[in-house]
């Protein structure tokens, strides 16, 4: 939280397993889109089910003008996908390249 608040970013990303999916209820649904598209995942809508208490990006989101994401990789990533499309997705997704 206080590295967020020193530097108070764009865009921030959250990965995770295993829920196979890009969060489209966000704040930015655009770069959800692109995003997904980019890292050539499913769009879903990740919720908490009412077992949580809020989230890193619902905390982002709430109190910064940036806007965090969840990104949910499978069970299980490909080598391509840990070194090649998902860093590539990622780049493209806001604009930038390596």
């Amino acid at each position: 939280m206080r590295f967020l608040r020193a530097i108070q970013p764009k865009w921030v990303v959250s990965f995770h397993q295993p829920l196979h999916g890009v969060d489209t209820d966000t704040k930015r649904p655009g770069f959800a889109r692109r995003l997904a598209d980019q890292l050539n995942l499913p769009r879903k809508a990740f919720t908490c089910g009412g077992v949580c208490h809020g989230t890193m990006t619902m905390w982002f989101n709430h109190r910064f003008d940036g806007a965090a994401i969840t990104v949910e990789y499978g069970h299980r990533m490909t080598f391509r996908q840990k070194y090649r499309t998902g860093p590539r997705g990622l780049l493209r997704s806001v604009g930038a390249t390596r």
